[in-house]
């Protein structure tokens, strides 16, 4: 009797490492906050007090000198952990994908924090490149445009369908002098200090704390994944549609291609890809990544995705909904992500549209 024993024959073929940057400064600092914030690592490779690029550099960085903190840092400035962060990132991708490194060039957003990322991991692979912005047609597909009136709408009415804890934020509004401020506002600034150890002004309890963070959490699950579908699907399309003809062509004419950009880069991809209940948060931790792997599995072209939420671990392989695996075909992947690509002018449009239920 013959026994005949069939191996499975797996080659990886491209990747696609998507993530986000890393710690940062809060985008908006409170108005009477009396801490320092320290920037120091960025100050000895002087990209801190100049909107110069540095030497031989097209970064291209430009800082918003008017919103500088007490201390050395700017408003949404990558903070030097964030930095380290992206270093360390390298050493994974050196790991993962050691044969795979034909990187001619890194796409970022414009925001010196997103290049300043992708930087810190040019660093450690020591490539002999820069991070560049290779927008579609001058316009950047790895973030949703300025000045859509139907997310503000969004934004509105998911406040209004969750417990907003209005009393609470009006009495922090109070004792911080932040008269405008959100409970979105409050959540990123604490979740920065936290991240960079900054002291909290003391008028600041624990309860404020616990409060803008959870509920900021809250809003960004309820914005990607909303129990409404129609309002879910109209979303999910305009942050991540216009980026789908990027990730097909990069996944198609790349060998390792790295593209550094904000959570709301990786969240609605990773919503919009993953099987629900994998992973349940709304706002990535910094220094995630979502990559997208080609492989020839048996001579046949396959996609897996691997994960990782925050700066811990290498990540690890989630099941995609195209057909509910861990591995799905090239073909289900593209066709299940081509019903939402959407080109920079339908984004415009749909930004534009008039918010209904």
């Amino acid at each position: 009797m013959w026994l005949f024993v069939i191996l499975s024959q797996e080659s990886l073929k491209r990747v696609l490492v998507i993530t986000r940057h890393g710690i940062r400064l809060p985008l908006v600092s409170f108005p009477n906050d009396p801490c320092t914030w320290t920037c120091l690592r960025q100050q000895k490779l002087n990209f801190q007090h100049s909107n110069l690029p540095p030497p031989n550099s097209n970064l291209n960085l430009v800082f918003d000198v008017k919103k500088s903190y007490i201390g050395s840092c700017f408003a949404g400035q990558l903070a030097d952990q964030g930095y380290v962060q992206h270093e360390s990132l390298s050493d994974i991708w050196f790991n993962l994908y050691p044969n795979h490194f034909t990187l001619q060039k890194l796409r970022s957003t414009t925001k010196e924090r997103v290049r300043l990322s992708g930087a810190g991991q040019l660093q450690k692979l020591n490539l002999n490149l820069s991070v560049v912005h290779e927008a579609s047609i001058g316009f950047d597909s790895l973030a949703i445009t300025n000045g859509c009136p139907y997310e503000y709408q969004y934004i509105k009415y998911i406040r209004e369908h969750i417990d907003y804890k209005k009393d609470e934020l009006n009495d922090l509004r109070t004792r911080s002098g932040w008269k405008t401020a959100s409970w979105e506002n409050f959540g990123d600034n604490f979740i920065a200090r936290e991240a960079m150890g900054t002291k909290y002004p003391d008028y600041v309890t624990e309860t404020d704390k616990k409060l803008a963070i959870d509920i900021q959490d809250e809003m960004w699950q309820n914005m990607f994944n909303n129990q409404n579908e129609t309002l879910r699907n109209t979303y999910l399309t305009i942050t991540s549609g216009p980026f789908v003809k990027d990730f097909q062509k990069y996944l198609e004419t790349e060998t390792f291609y790295i593209v550094s950009g904000h959570d709301v880069t990786i969240t609605p991809l990773a919503q919009f890809l993953f099987v629900e209940g994998q992973w349940t948060k709304g706002l990535p931790g910094y220094a995630s990544f979502l990559n997208a792997e080609l492989w020839d599995i048996n001579g046949e072209e396959m996609i897996k995705i691997r994960f990782r939420d925050g700066d811990t671990g290498i990540g690890q392989y989630m099941k995609i909904k195209p057909c509910g695996d861990y591995q799905c075909s090239k073909t289900q992947v593209f066709e299940f992500m081509n019903t939402i690509s959407i080109t920079n002018s339908q984004q415009r449009d749909m930004c534009n549209r008039e918010f209904q239920m």
